[in-house]
């Protein structure tokens, strides 16, 4: 997928696209010169988005201070599915699950295995083990995952649900689960995912960026994991950062062996330089 990068396709960018975790955030801060990068990117007038899988209450968790916030148009959550604007708060839900075929999930599963699940942002957990888990998994602080007894609870916009196999019950005794209209993915033999089918970082920045009168092909995008795949391939140019997972490599139009930010400043002085390079 490599591309020569010209002055025509450089001016054809107008908005940049970030996984966060591994890409340009690292655990508890970002990564080196990223903050002064994203201003300088900012200043210029791109429009900067982020495009994470944490879903937001992860995401809020974080406390990011409200300049740094709003350095960026939107911040996509869920893999795609929810986003939140930093400047007004407002938040949209793209895909929900069918509650019916939870029920149905539930009770014929709840025996081998805990769950939690995820309804307007908030998060449901059947017990205290499905919590703790969840927590580890995401590191969200068990404070904000109620338990509650899900079969009783009514719910209406379920938009993620997570299947923990109880103990010395093999994951694979879950694939069996059926579910209409979602995706299922194993992660790593600890618990399987279940999100609505067209959730996607790609179609959740497609949606966002619409309503800005752009489209995928006016964006640069940064991944670092398999589900960055989607957003790399779809984007104009799709860029997997140094340390990446070695999956995504072949979908990306570079991989760069140095920072991010180093590359931005590359990016934006080869724009100032208008001169033709490759990538």
């Amino acid at each position: 997928m490599r591309k020569i990068i010209n002055e025509k396709i450089i001016e054809n960018i107008k908005a940049i696209a970030f996984d966060f975790d591994g890409t340009i955030y690292n655990e508890t801060t970002f990564m080196p010169n990223m903050l002064a990068t994203l201003n300088s990117l900012h200043d210029k007038g791109y429009k900067l988005y982020i495009v994470t899988g944490r879903n937001l209450r992860s995401f809020i968790q974080l406390n990011l201070p409200q300049n740094i916030l709003e350095l960026f148009n939107c911040v996509i959550c869920n893999d795609g599915n929810t986003c939140i604007y930093p400047s007004t708060g407002v938040i949209n839900i793209f895909a929900k699950l069918e509650v019916n075929d939870f029920k149905e999930v539930y009770r014929n599963n709840k025996a081998f295995a805990d769950f939690v699940i995820e309804e307007n942002c908030h998060l449901y957990a059947d017990n205290e083990i499905s919590r703790t888990k969840y927590s580890k998994y995401s590191n969200i602080k068990s404070e904000y995952i109620k338990v509650t007894d899900i079969s009783s609870q009514e719910f209406n916009s379920i938009t993620q649900i997570f299947v923990f196999p109880k103990q010395e019950v093999d994951i694979k005794t879950l694939y069996t689960i059926k579910y209409n209209n979602a995706l299922k993915f194993d992660y790593k033999g600890e618990f399987i995912k279940i999100i609505p089918k067209e959730t996607s970082k790609a179609k959740g920045l497609e949606k966002v960026i619409r309503n800005e009168n752009l489209s995928l092909d006016k964006v640069l995008a940064f991944g670092d994991h398999v589900t960055d795949i989607p957003l790399l391939s779809e984007c104009l140019l799709g860029v997997a950062v140094k340390n990446c997972h070695q999956d995504i490599i072949n979908y990306s139009n570079l991989h760069l062996d140095i920072e991010i930010s180093d590359f931005l400043k590359i990016f934006l002085n080869k724009i100032s330089q208008k001169r033709e390079y490759f990538l």
